[in-house]
């Protein structure tokens, strides 16, 4: 059966730039309930990784499933800077929407939904041919917290099992 266990954090968390030592325990701890046989992760390959540490001390596999943003174009995948230069010129800004105090609820309205369309959607379905290649069950998932809905309903609608750890691991646990 396919299976997933999704789990929601930020990058900064994955890349053990803080919480390392309550992050590791934790993915330790979904391992051990799920009987976890891999881990894939949407984070750059060239970071360093708290669960690819996990995977080396318990002899699992890891797996980066995310594309190289070099490849982005050939996928279809617009990058976040080319979104972000398209909305300040047809909003008329001169500070990015990634400042996202800083622009009106209308800029942001577009801007997030201008991401989903062209960038993060396309990223997800990559991700979930990536861990279907895999082909490896019960499988963890890492990915940000900002993706956790939109992938979990994406595995769900292309049968597969999901089991939700945390949506914004620590915040939500």
């Amino acid at each position: 059966m396919k299976e997933v266990v999704i789990l929601g954090t930020t990058h900064e968390i994955q890349e053990g730039n803080r919480l390392s030592v309550e992050f590791k325990a934790y993915i330790n701890k979904l391992v051990k309930i799920y009987n976890i046989s891999s881990i894939a992760e949407e984070i750059e390959d060239s970071n360093v990784h708290i669960a690819a540490t996990v995977c080396a001390e318990l002899g699992l596999s890891h797996e980066i499933i995310d594309p190289n943003p070099k490849y982005y174009k050939r996928l279809g995948i617009k990058p976040i800077a080319d979104i972000e230069y398209e909305v300040m010129q047809l909003h008329f800004l001169n500070v990015s929407p990634l400042n996202r105090d800083k622009v009106s609820p209308e800029v942001l309205l577009d801007f997030d939904s201008r991401m989903r369309e062209e960038h993060s959607s396309k990223r997800e379905k990559e991700w979930l041919k990536n861990i279907l290649a895999l082909n490896t069950w019960p499988l963890l998932v890492i990915v940000g917290a900002n993706h956790f809905t939109y992938f979990s309903d994406l595995l769900l609608e292309n049968k597969i099992k999901v089991h939700k750890a945390a949506p914004n691991w620590p915040r939500e646990k």
